[in-house]
């Protein structure tokens, strides 16, 4: 494999590190193009890295250019995360374009932030750009990291401070950033406590809670990046992925002619595509059915079949069955059944008489769930263990019979709440869980909700909305359900005061009441199947 490292000048003249490989025989080649910014080192030390992954694409004919971006590995100018990758990524894909190896066709991958730097420029992509390959990151900043108006704490505050000018950070472990200082109020002045001085970028990610386009040039760029696509793309995500609920939404903006030549590789994973090997549920073929960079661009350039996916279609795993599956379309299942919250922790069909369960809510100590699909950079992650009932006196928890046959989950579940609080701000979670047969319960799904304002002490109805889920509860297993008012591992705890909670300085311990008698869990279900099979 042929390679060289050169400088690549975008607009504003900065000298960006740049790793061209190409094949050994041949003078021109189709381009496979990353933008990189997981790099900080001295730039020789990334070779042999990127020459590992760029092998099987060179090895089937492919050039592979690996620009690092901005003010990362070597690059001139200062790295300000999700900023400038329009004019940089567009800047690259001149250049190639006007390289002596380019043979007119440029495709694209990446996963994470590697994704993200091609999709905000994908609303204007230029003709050389025939196909993309593109994984675990949305478009759309709001429910990037927001859900339910909760801000997804287990990802910017330790994520961000590990790429924006670490020379300058006063605490020089993520520990000391994230568990000393995220904790103090207001958030707004979180970048201030970090580095002594206000970082703007930082705070503005706050702003996408209430306005999709807020960041300017950066998730403005992305947004709507699919819209138009007029290139066949390959996505993939994992069931307990912070980012799925915006892939799932990119799929469905895609113009109908567009998706029928794309595809979407959904599995049991998380952020690395991968099943972790902390979690105790048992994936079986969680890796049966997939699709390389390479076999996607050999699909998109010369027509070579796809051996395990189905184009058109969301090609996803369904555990407790472990096999996989193809549909057009992700939606909700036919049917719906309801688990009503008894007063005795039971989760049942049957409505109970009304009564009232209560527990607090108390920002200096808040309930700490491990895993969840929206943890990100502490673990564990995903789908994880969880502790047994009565773990916090701040959790309320509630677990159905085992069941006499499977429960097939298939779509968003809602959990409608009747409950009240002293507070006139506050904030719900609520987690979902199989019970397997020995014992072990893994969380499959989440949904937190803020409340901004009710009268206190006044019962009120609230939704809280799951993300997608595909899971089937098999015979002999139970379900549970565990509501709280905070997950400290996953959101940022809410401090039951009025008012924006980032630049908040007040904070109240809440005193929450949930009522029982129509509280219940309204979950989306296919026909159910008795016996799990794989394919």
């Amino acid at each position: 494999m042929i390679h060289h490292v050169c400088d690549v000048l975008n607009r504003g003249g900065l000298k960006l590190k740049t790793f061209v490989f190409m094949p050994d025989t041949g003078s021109v080649f189709p381009t496979v193009i990353f933008r990189n910014p997981y790099t900080g080192g001295d730039p020789d030390d990334l070779f042999e890295n990127y020459r590992q992954f760029s092998e099987p694409l060179a090895e089937g004919g492919y050039a592979v250019v690996v620009q690092n971006c901005r003010g990362r590995g070597g690059s001139e100018g200062e790295f300000i995360p999700f900023a400038h990758e329009r004019e940089d990524g567009l800047d690259l894909i001149k250049w190639v374009e006007n390289a002596g190896f380019f043979n007119g066709e440029i495709y694209l991958a990446g996963g994470s932030y590697l994704c993200f730097v091609h999709l905000s420029y994908m609303n204007t992509l230029p003709e050389s750009v025939k196909g993309a390959y593109l994984h675990v990151m949305s478009a759309d900043g709001t429910s990037a990291f927001f859900k339910g108006g909760a801000f997804k704490t287990d990802i910017t505050p330790v994520w961000y401070l590990g790429f924006y000018h670490t020379e300058r950070l006063i605490h020089k472990t993520p520990h000391a950033r994230y568990k000393t200082e995220w904790a103090k109020m207001p958030k707004t002045d979180y970048s201030r406590r970090c580095y002594g001085f206000n970082v703007q970028s930082f705070n503005d990610i706050f702003l996408l809670r209430n306005d999709p386009d807020a960041c300017k040039g950066a998730f403005s760029d992305a947004a709507d990046s699919f819209k138009n696509l007029r290139i066949p793309v390959l996505v993939a995500d994992g069931w307990s992925e912070m980012f799925l609920d915006g892939m799932i939404q990119m799929w469905e903006e895609l113009p109908d002619e567009t998706r029928d030549n794309s595809a979407f590789l959904l599995g049991p994973w998380g952020h690395h595509l991968n099943v972790e090997s902390n979690w105790c549920y048992t994936f079986d073929n969680s890796r049966s059915v997939f699709c390389t960079p390479r076999e996607w661009f050999d699909h998109i350039r010369n027509g070579e079949p796809l051996k395990k996916i189905q184009t058109g279609m969301i090609n996803y795993y369904v555990p407790g069955q472990g096999r996989w599956t193809v549909s057009e379309h992700f939606q909700n299942g036919s049917s719906s059944v309801e688990f009503y919250l008894h007063n005795n922790g039971l989760l049942s069909e049957t409505r109970p008489e009304p009564g009232q369960m209560r527990f607090n809510a108390d920002p200096d100590s808040p309930v700490w769930f491990p895993g969840g699909p929206n943890t990100f950079c502490t673990s564990p992650v995903g789908f994880a263990k969880q502790p047994d009932p009565g773990f916090s006196s701040d959790v309320l928890t509630f677990i159905s019979e085992p069941f006499s046959d499977s429960l097939s989950i298939h779509g968003k579940a809602r959990l409608v709440l009747d409950v009240s609080s002293d507070c006139m701000s506050t904030m719900f979670v609520a987690r979902i869980c199989c019970i397997e047969q020995n014992g072990n319960a893994t969380v499959i799904q989440d949904a937190p909700f803020v409340i901004d304002r009710i009268e206190p002490n006044t019962p009120v109805t609230v939704t809280l909305n799951f993300g997608f889920l595909c899971w089937t509860i098999r015979k002999s297993e139970r379900l549970r359900i565990d509501v709280s008012s905070s997950d400290s591992h996953s959101y940022m705890v809410h401090p039951n005061v009025p008012g924006d909670v980032f630049s908040q300085t007040k904070k109240a311990i809440a005193h929450q009441t949930v009522f029982t008698g129509n509280s219940r869990l309204i979950i989306p279900t296919d026909p159910p199947v008795n016996d799990a099979s794989s394919s």
